[in-house]
């Protein structure tokens, strides 16, 4: 018996979860919390420098600033500078 309540409760937590939202106030009131996620520093840290390399992969700064592609496929006109 013990074994299906827990098994009904873990499912109605996923349920409300999924309709809900982990924060919403009709979650809480059923008396689930949302879960507490803790990440290591060096998960945090290694997270850091991908992004960082993202970034710099996916925004090439020229002289002039950053590279804009072309969004309508017509290359943009170089401008004059003096």
């Amino acid at each position: 018996m013990a074994l299906e309540v827990a098994a009904l409760r873990k499912a109605l937590r996923a349920y409300l979860i999924a309709t809900y939202g982990a924060k919403s106030a009709i979650v809480a009131s059923f008396g689930f919390t949302p879960k507490a996620r803790t990440v290591a520093v060096a998960t945090k840290a290694a997270s850091i420098e991908k992004r960082a390399a993202t970034r710099a992969a996916r925004e090439p700064k020229g002289e002039e600033g950053p590279v804009v592609p072309a969004t309508n496929g017509v290359a943009p006109k170089a401008v004059a500078t003096n």
